[in-house]
């Protein structure tokens, strides 16, 4: 009777396993769809292909096809002739995406599709043809917006790019190679990717195939939703290779919005240069995990100096959002409101191991078109005679600084501290953009105006092992706070 009790547990507890197993393996594959069709059937009439006729600019715009897609022949031989021949040098066609925004009729695509266009023609997803006029476009981060005159056309809703996770199924539709509306789907593959293009760059990175015409199209979530704009590639063929790279669909809309209103992109300008804080640095101060943006330098009478941002503060908080690194924050700035005051959540260093958070406002000043933010170097000083301290390892020359060097390189009379008078071209301290001719205010948060008061603070550094020193100096018109980790042993002799 026993042995028959037992058996029965024993099958009860497998059944028991057997349909946990299947819950887990349901849950697991739950969010994986097991067909896109849906997600293509309700965006299909959104996304929309578009053919330009350009003079080129760049070498970034899509070059012309092979063979063009039924329906825009007609479109290219207005103005290049029957069959293309006798098309002129200058003139060239482009092929790409969009994704209708607005039921009005706006449409959103690359920059570099439409970029010099003299006439833009979109195909509907009723296979008729629409003029298009372009409303602006904005170089920098390769977004441009188009109108068309047509009721009823269906928009593509935004989604939340910030809410959807590396690993989670993405699909990208558009017309690759001009061949016609295709879809393809993979997962988001990373974040926050950097091409180097502009200080904007923050793409999402997808394994979805995307080609030559994929430019301007959508990256959509599984919820029907437009989470990114697809603009480029990384591919040493020029064929899709896993590494697609879409602009982030938050990012985009606020550009969109710009456009709208004012048909370019007006920015932010705080008036800092920033950099990341190294992990040395962030342990010195109490602050850890490493975060935030360092204020490197803070240009006079811009939006930062007159709000008392001072270089080596962190600002940590921007609006209300935490700023990660300091990549992330000239996009936040450029998204600002212009003349708004936005508060902003700092990290003062007061020397020793204490710092402290201060809450501030800046009102958000407007960047002027090819601003760099950058000081014109005067006159680079050579190595200055008498006392002197060479500071090997650095790759610095300290001197004496002298009225002649402060007349010579315009700064106030009141100035005191010990000048830059040499630096090693390959030189640690060069590598952090420190000239010959910028003044040491501060070493580690100690004042100095005196050579022999530098020797005293690096002979200090030698007996502590610290693999830290931070200068604030006064570089022509500006204040510059920079750490320097002596632990970069590549830079040293």
């Amino acid at each position: 009777m026993q042995a028959k009790f037992t058996k029965k547990i024993a099958v009860l507890f497998l059944f028991t396993a057997v349909i946990s197993q299947a819950i887990m393996a349901n849950k697991a594959t739950a969010s994986a769809p097991t067909s896109f069709a849906p997600l293509y059937e309700k965006l299909q009439k959104s996304v929309v292909d578009i053919a330009a006729i350009v003079t080129p600019k760049s070498s970034a715009k899509i070059q012309g096809l092979p063979q063009l897609p039924p329906g825009f022949e007609d479109f290219f031989k207005d103005f290049f002739g029957q069959g293309g021949e006798g098309m002129p040098a200058r003139k060239s066609h482009a092929l790409g995406s969009g994704v209708v925004i607005d039921s009005e009729g706006y449409i959103i695509t690359n920059n570099h599709v439409v970029d010099g266009a003299e006439k833009i023609r979109i195909k509907i997803y009723d296979g008729t043809f629409k003029e298009a006029k372009l409303i602006g476009g904005d170089e920098k981060t390769d977004i441009a917006l188009l109108k068309v005159e047509r009721n009823g056309l269906v928009a593509a809703p935004w989604g939340d790019s910030d809410a959807i996770k590396i690993g989670d199924w993405v699909a990208a539709i558009g017309n690759p190679f001009g061949i016609g509306k295709s879809i393809t789907a993979g997962i988001l593959s990373a974040r926050g990717r950097d091409l180097g293009r502009s200080a904007y760059d923050d793409y999402l990175q997808t394994d979805a195939a995307v080609n030559q015409g994929n430019s301007g199209g959508g990256l959509f979530n599984t919820k029907a939703e437009l989470i990114g704009i697809n603009t480029a590639i990384a591919s040493p063929s020029g064929g899709s290779s896993g590494v697609a790279l879409a602009i982030p669909s938050n990012q985009a809309k606020a550009i969109i919005e710009k456009l709208k209103k004012h048909g370019r992109v007006p920015r932010g300008l705080l008036g800092v240069r920033v950099r990341d804080v190294s992990e040395e640095h962030a342990k010195s101060i109490g602050l850890e995990p490493a975060r935030g943006a360092l204020v490197d330098s803070v240009i006079k009478d811009g939006a930062a100096d007159k709000a008392g941002l001072l270089p080596g503060d962190i600002i940590l908080k921007f609006d209300g959002r935490d700023v990660k690194d300091s990549r992330i924050l000239p996009i936040m700035v450029a998204d600002a409101s212009i003349g708004k005051s936005v508060p902003i959540e700092v990290m003062r260093h007061s020397g020793g191991k204490s710092s402290q958070t201060k809450k501030m406002s800046i009102k958000v000043d407007e960047m002027k078109e090819e601003s760099e933010n950058a000081v014109t170097p005067k006159k680079v000083m050579g190595e200055k005679k008498g006392d002197h301290y060479k500071h090997k390892k650095l790759g610095m020359v300290f001197s004496p600084l002298e009225k002649d060097d402060m007349e010579k390189l315009g700064y106030d009379k009141s100035l005191k501290g010990v000048m830059i008078s040499s630096i090693k071209p390959r030189g640690l301290a060069a590598a952090h953009g420190i000239r010959p001719g910028a003044v040491v205010l501060e070493i580690n948060h100690k004042k100095v105006t005196t050579v022999d008061q530098i020797e005293a603070i690096f002979k200090k550094i030698e007996e502590d092992k610290s693999v830290l020193v931070s200068f604030l100096i006064q570089d022509r018109e500006m204040k510059r706070f920079i750490p320097l980790s002596m632990k970069d042993r590549d830079f040293f002799e």
